[in-house]
């Protein structure tokens, strides 16, 4: 089993951010380092993907305006073979349109990309080496659409809004043509950040922190279970569906969400 991530601590010194793979043992412990693609931090690396295939990883170069592809060896190394900037025509004025969050469709090869600073997603397709063709783009009616995820089926995209807190579910039905069908605001405070299906799909989990100092101090860290409608996929929540992560000292900010079937 191998691993792979996109290494971007701010104490490491220039040029020694990089996309690494690690060897996983049975025990769940990362060991041999297998290979590393060194990268400028500046860039600031946000998300390594894997693709359903397992064959493929996809890296979204925010501060860099980047998009790469690498191959995985037999032996789990990674193999860059593509890098792609987002279309020009995507910029909002002055504003280039900045990669954040990805996610794959299940059984096709495309790559939806959350252009987080032009509210827009991006609809990618991939070849058997992972390299990119972009296909279009779709309207966000959110803030900062920054983390992205597909249900199982590929007909909905669900992606977090992190600059006014809400979450806006797409049919992908027709997968190269997503349509935003709902904008749900999330209640309590803080910032939206990354999102999780549970293994039933039953709900979206959504972690949010304090990211603006507009949010009171020891505030806006909440986990909600947003309530996914068996036929439409749309969203809903109620007063007791999310709570604070009163765990957390005073000043942390929450930043990830996974959900797992229990054993």
């Amino acid at each position: 089993m191998h691993a792979a991530g996109a290494n971007r601590r701010r104490s490491l010194p220039a040029g020694g951010a990089n996309y690494a793979a690690l060897r996983v043992t049975p025990r769940g412990e990362l060991t041999a380092l297998l290979s590393t693609e060194p990268i400028d931090q500046s860039i600031s690396a946000t998300q390594a993907l894997v693709s359903p295939s397992k064959r493929l990883i996809f890296g979204a170069d925010f501060l860099g305006g980047l998009l790469r592809s690498f191959l995985v060896r037999p032996n789990g190394a990674l193999l860059q073979t593509g890098l792609v900037a987002p279309p020009a025509f995507e910029a909002n004025g002055a504003t280039p349109a900045l990669p954040l969050g990805l996610a794959t469709h299940p059984a096709q090869p495309i790559v939806y990309v959350g252009f987080v600073t032009v509210n827009k997603v991006g609809v990618y397709t991939y070849d058997d080496r992972g390299r990119l063709t972009f296909v279009r783009s779709v309207p966000n009616s959110g803030a900062a659409v920054c983390w992205l995820t597909v249900n199982g089926a590929g007909t909905r995209m669900y992606t977090s809004n992190t600059g006014d807190r809400s979450i806006s579910v797409y049919d992908t039905s027709s997968p190269l043509h997503p349509v935003e069908v709902q904008r749900l605001a999330l209640r309590g405070n803080g910032s939206s950040f990354q999102i999780a299906l549970d293994p039933t799909e039953t709900y979206l989990y959504v972690v949010t922190q304090r990211a603006t100092e507009d949010t009171p101090l020891g505030e806006g860290n909440y986990l909600h279970a947003l309530a996914i409608n068996d036929a439409t996929g749309r969203l809903s929540e109620n007063a007791h569906s999310f709570v604070p992560l009163e765990v957390l000292p005073v000043g942390t900010r929450a930043q990830g969400v996974v959900a797992m079937q229990p054993r």
